[in-house]
This record gives structure tokens, sequence and C-alpha cells, in this order.
């Protein structure tokens, strides 16, 4: 019969690390080798990891004998460590593009993304002054009085995310010999 609970005295505790952690760790820094793309099904999330095991105390198998200690299903020594207690360095298993989705991660800001480039953004009325057909050779204002911030509420694999969507800059198109005219402000 299948089960999620974990059995007694598991002799091993998990973790998923991204390569460059364990370089880190190993080596004092990261590679560029260390950061990988992986292909990603939509609603699905795919990283580039490495499992690793790291061996956990058990109890002694011979409680009878006069010797009480830890032991560990390889024979790893323990040093006396208590029961649970992990013992040794991590072994690294093979790194790959693990699906990661039943773990349910918070969403990745490449994920948020994704979900912001699907949003429908205003776009933004054009004003200018003075109003009605302007005079060649007499200088004239642009400027939008549309709302430049927008706030959508996403959700994303059941994970409530607020995207703020903000102009940041401002690009005028005149018709002219002027050329573009850009701005950090709306006008």
């Amino acid at each position: 019969m299948a089960s999620n609970a974990a059995p007694d005295n598991h002799p091993y505790t998990y973790q998923l690390s991204h390569p460059c952690v364990i370089d880190d760790r190993e080596n004092g820094g990261c590679r560029a080798s260390d950061f990988r793309e992986c292909p990603a099904a939509p609603d699905r999330v795919v990283e580039d990891l490495v499992p690793e095991s790291r061996r956990l105390a058990l109890p002694d198998p011979n409680p009878d004998d006069d010797v009480v200690e830890t032991v560990t299903t390889d024979g790893y020594p323990t040093f006396g460590a208590p029961v649970g207690t992990p013992v040794g360095p991590w072994i690294v298993g093979e790194r790959g593009c693990i699906d990661i989705t039943a773990l349910n991660p918070p969403p990745s800001p490449d994920e948020v993304f994704r979900y912001f480039q699907t949003l429908p953004l205003p776009q933004l009325t054009t004003q200018h002054q003075p109003p009605g057909d302007v005079l060649t050779g007499l200088p004239v204002i642009f400027y939008t009085d549309s709302p430049t911030t927008q706030t959508f509420t996403v959700d994303i694999r059941g994970f409530q995310v607020a995207i703020e969507a903000t102009a940041q800059q401002f690009t005028w198109h005149t018709g002219d010999t002027t050329g573009q005219i850009t701005s950090t402000d709306p006008g």
C-alpha cells in the first residue's frame, strides 16, 4: 500500500541543491557552468538541480548486546550521534532538470514574468498643449494624464501574486525632424 508517511527510522535525509550551492560549498565559489535553463511546460516548475542525500543515525540493531550505539545503513561511523541526527557529508547525486511542481515552491521571477507578458496593459492616451491643431515652429508640450501604474493580482499555481506595472520611460514621436523625445515623467 502506498503512503506519504516516511518509514520509521528512515536511513537518509534528502535535499535538492542548485549546482552553484554545491560548488560554493566544495570550492568556495560558483562557475558559469552552474547555471543552466531547463525547458518547462506551462504551469510546471522545472529547475536545474542536484539531488543529495545524507545518512541518519539509526537505533542499534542489537540492543541486547552490552554496547548501545547508533549505526548507519552502510556502516559509516556515527560517533555516538543520537538517533535521527545527520552524519557524514552530503552524498551528491546526478545533476538534471527536475520537475519540482509537486513540491509547490513559490513562483520564480521567470514564471511571474511569463504571466506579466500576458497581462492587458493599457494604452496611455497622448495629450498636447496648446490644444487643437499645432502650428509649425511653436513649442508644444506632450503629456499623458492616463494612470501610469496599474496593479494586477494573478493566481500562479495557487499563489496570489500582485504585479505592479509602472511606466518608467516615455518616448514621444513628434513626426518632424526633431525625432524622438524621451523622458522619465509623463509630460
